[in-house]
C-alpha cells in the first residue's frame, strides 16, 4: 500500500488500473460534521502535519494515476504525493509545508483580494490625504443635538456597534472570536449631491449637506470610527450649533490646500483654490483626470 497526500481541501477521487479511490483531503470533516461532533462535545483531532490530508491507496492504483498524472501542477507543485508509509508522509508534509507548498484553494485573505482589485481594475478610489492632526468636535453635555456636515455625494448610514464573543468553525476546529454587532437603528447622514434642478429640504452650504443627529450617538459613533478618513479630513463633521457648521463649511470649502508654482513676476505663489475634497466629485469636463496609462488620454466631446 502507498500512503498518498492530499493538500486539496476536499480531497480528490483518482483513478487507475481499474480502481477508483477517494483522497482525504486536510478538510477531513465537512462543516456540518464538525459542528455535530462539537455540539456532542468530542474532543476535536489534531490538525493534520502541513495541511495534508493521508489516505492509504493501493500500488498498483498509485502508479497508474502517477503515470497518467506526472505532469500535472498537482503532481509537479507537490499538492498530491506519495510515500511508502505513513511516517514518511508525515516528514514530507511538513517540508512542503515550510517550502510554501500552495494548493490554490485557500480561502481569500479580504485585504489581498482588494490588493488584488486595486490592481487589475486601476485606482478604485483614492481618498484624499490624511491631515496630521484630527480635529474633534468637543460638544457640551447639555446639547441634545448637533449639526453633522458631510461633503460625500450620496451621504452615509451610521451605525453604533458593541463587540460580542461568538464561536466560529475553522478548519481546526472551532474558535471563539469577537464580533461586531448593530446597536439600535442607523442614522442616514444628508449627500450634496442632488438630481438635476432639484430643490434640497435640507441645507447643502458650500458643498455640506447638514443633518441633526442626536449629541450621544455622534460621540459614540465618531469614537468608533475615529480612524475613519473621513473624520481625518474632514469630509464629515459635526459642531453644536448650525450656524458654526455654515461657518466652518465655508471656510473648509475655500482654504488653499496646494500652491503652484513660484510667479517672480508678482512675488508669489500661483496657487488656486482647493479645499477639503471627498475625492468623489463629478469629473470636470474641462480638466479631465489622468487615467494613469501613457499615451492614453481624457478627450471630451461637445454635446448635440
Amino acid at each position: 500500500m502507498t500512503v498518498v497526500a492530499c493538500k486539496i481541501p476536499n480531497g480528490l477521487t483518482i483513478s487507475g488500473a481499474g480502481k477508483s479511490v477517494t483522497l482525504v483531503g486536510w478538510r477531513q470533516l465537512s462543516p456540518s460534521e464538525m459542528l455535530e461532533k462539537h455540539n456532542r462535545g468530542e474532543k476535536q483531532e489534531p490538525p493534520p502535519p502541513g495541511g495534508y490530508g493521508f489516505t492509504e491507496v493501493a500500488d498498483d492504483l498509485w502508479d497508474a494515476w502517477f503515470k497518467a498524472n506526472a505532469q500535472s501542477d498537482m503532481v509537479l507543485n507537490g499538492v498530491i504525493f506519495g510515500a511508502d508509509n505513513l511516517a514518511v508522509a508525515h516528514v514530507m508534509a511538513r517540508n512542503n509545508s515550510r517550502r510554501g507548498v500552495k494548493s490554490g484553494l485557500r480561502q481569500v485573505e479580504p485585504k489581498a483580494l482588494l490588493v488584488t482589485m486595486c490592481q487589475v481594475s486601476g485606482r478604485i478610489f483614492e481618498p484624499p490625504k490624511r491631515s496630521k492632526t484630527m480635529e474633534r468636535i468637543q460638544v457640551s453635555k447639555s446639547a441634545s443635538s448637533v449639526t453633522v456636515a458631510c461633503k460625500l455625494p450620496n451621504g452615509l448610514w451610521m451605525q453604533i456597534y458593541k463587540m460580542v464573543e461568538k464561536t466560529i468553525q475553522t478548519h481546526t476546529g472551532f474558535a471563539t472570536v469577537k464580533e461586531a454587532m448593530k446597536v439600535g437603528e442607523p442614522i442616514k447622514l444628508n449627500g450634496c449631491a442632488l438630481p438635476f434642478a432639484a430643490m434640497p429640504n435640507f441645507p447643502v452650504p458650500s458643498g455640506y449637506a447638514l443633518t441633526e443627529v442626536p449629541a450621544d450617538f455622534w460621540e459614540q459613533w465618531s469614537e468608533q470610527n475615529k480612524d475613519s478618513d473621513a473624520l481625518k479630513n474632514r469630509v464629515i463633521f459635526a459642531c453644536e450649533k448650525r450656524e458654526n457648521a455654515i461657518d466652518r463649511a465655508k471656510e473648509q470649502h475655500e482654504e488653499i490646500l496646494l500652491k503652484g508654482k513660484f510667479n517672480p513676476q508678482t512675488g508669489a505663489y500661483d496657487g488656486r483654490v482647493v479645499g477639503v475634497r471627498s475625492g468623489l466629485e463629478a469629473i470636470d469636463p474641462r480638466n479631465p483626470p489622468s487615467v494613469g496609462i501613457p499615451g492614453l488620454k481624457i478627450t471630451t466631446v461637445d454635446r448635440v
